[in-house]
């Protein structure tokens, strides 16, 4: 039987959403080892790898302080998945670290205070800012209009814009992306991009076959467990904490729940 969408309310996705919410968003994250929130998201997936959504089933893919965590690779994964579950003319939108408001900081002397602090990355002066904005934590691309568009449109999106706090194509939520974007605009060098999902747009990237692509073991326990087999982690050795048992039964609460 053929279901009418157009009654249907939007689909809204938060990716990488940590221990923060958005109202009437769907939330995921990759891990809920640092959510002090007391409801965890509501699945949890690799982001560069695969999305337990349908096809063409959502209209609206947000994050915040995300996407620069990536691998240029992981991004390029991420936005293909985005292009995948979005509907023709369905938004991806990114609040990211900006490098060239970064450079500009820099070159006024702007010294920022972090709510954290991080013992590898000292924030006396301009000058450690700077470098604790590039590095901080485990920030592995930099971004700024140039790279964005680029790669959203080599994924398939048209129309990337850099954006003011709350401007969007999706007016119905423009209040409650202001309120939610508005600090870090301001205060953090960040910048937000929007682009629009084109079905008619030739891909230029296929998906990167990532460390464990090729892995049948790790495809089973990523999917599962949310757990990869690896030599080192960030150049230590890891082994799981409790908070990660705690993480691993959510999930399958979460499997038996859906079966």
């Amino acid at each position: 039987m053929m279901v009418n969408n157009r009654n249907k309310k939007k689909t809204r996705l938060y990716v990488g959403c940590g221990n923060h919410r958005l109202d009437g968003f769907i939330h995921t994250d990759i891990n809920i080892l640092k959510n002090k929130h007391p409801n965890p998201p509501d699945f949890l997936c690799d982001m560069t790898h695969h999305i337990p959504l349908e096809d063409n089933n959502v209209d609206f893919i947000w994050s915040r302080g995300t996407i620069e965590h990536l691998t240029y690779r992981e991004l390029v994964n991420h936005f293909l998945e985005c292009a995948r579950i979005l509907k023709h003319g369905g938004i991806v939108r990114s609040v990211v670290p900006d490098f060239d408001k970064m450079i500009n900081d820099y070159k006024k002397k702007k010294h920022l205070k972090f709510d954290e602090i991080l013992p590898d990355l000292p924030n006396n002066n301009y000058v450690e800012t700077f470098i604790t904005q590039v590095l901080y934590h485990d920030h592995y691309y930099l971004h700024n209009e140039y790279t964005l568009k680029k790669i959203l449109g080599s994924c398939g999106f048209s129309n990337a814009k850099i954006m003011k706090p709350g401007l969007t194509k999706d007016k119905e939520i423009s209040k409650l992306l202001y309120d939610n974007e508005l600090d870090v605009y301001k205060n953090w060098s960040h910048t937000i991009v929007e682009a629009e999902f084109d079905k008619k747009k030739k891909q230029e990237f296929k998906k990167f076959n990532l460390s464990y692509s090729g892995n049948l073991l790790n495809k089973f326990l990523i999917k599962f467990f949310n757990l990869k087999l690896s030599n080192y982690n960030k150049r230590r050795p890891c082994f799981p904490t409790k908070a990660w048992f705690v993480e691993t039964i959510t999930k399958i609460n979460k499997i038996k729940s859906h079966d």
